[in-house]
């Protein structure tokens, strides 16, 4: 209902491959192996959205400009970013960070995004980074129990997404904050004074 539509919409048996469809699809698939940063369940609910504006003839350029958020919207997204910062390090379901706004999971994740500027699932992972990084810095833990601590299902997914976000894999950036001048010459390729 949310998402809206009529029932032909949903009737519907099938599009062709439209761009507008293909793309969110493509960006679905770097999603299942974890080569893109958004959750599943958001990128459904933006598929089956585009899906049923792209049936109703609207393009996301003749959609009517969202208007701002109201000061009520703003606090209720930021008691649910809140909720996901204290909750980062276990498993957050989309359903479960829109509960705490009191929000169908369809208008959570199109307010929060207009509040934020990005996903609940991209913010989610901004928190467990941000918590990986204080770890690297302070405590001497293996890398993979970093990346669990951290709230964080696998390596190589940590690896990759730290490595993204800070430029450099997670062993240099330890080395780094712990002020290993070396580490920062090898970052910079500046030369070794003799």
């Amino acid at each position: 209902d949310e998402i809206g539509g009529d029932a032909r919409a949903w009737q519907c048996g099938a599009m062709p491959p439209l761009p507008a469809l293909v793309v969110l699809g493509q960006l679905a698939l770097a999603a299942a192996v974890g080569r893109a940063d958004v959750a599943l369940d958001e990128l459904g609910l933006m598929i089956a959205a585009r899906f049923v504006a792209l049936h109703a003839g609207r393009t996301p350029a003749s959609a009517p400009e969202s208007a701002p958020a109201s000061a009520r919207d703003r606090q209720r997204a930021l008691r649910a970013a809140r909720w996901i910062e204290s909750h980062s390090t276990n498993p957050v379901v989309l359903q479960d960070a829109a509960a705490e706004a009191a929000w169908s999971p369809c208008h959570f994740l199109r307010v929060f995004a207009r509040v934020f500027g990005l996903t609940p699932h991209q913010y989610l992972i901004r928190c467990r980074l941000r918590d990986a990084a204080r770890l690297l810095a302070e405590e001497a833990m293996p890398v993979t129990d970093v990346a669990l601590s951290a709230g964080f299902a696998d390596l190589s997914n940590f690896v990759r997404s730290f490595g993204q976000a800070a430029g450099m894999p997670p062993l240099r950036f330890r080395r780094l904050a712990r002020g290993e001048r070396g580490a920062l010459r090898a970052r910079l390729a500046l030369p070794t004074p003799h």
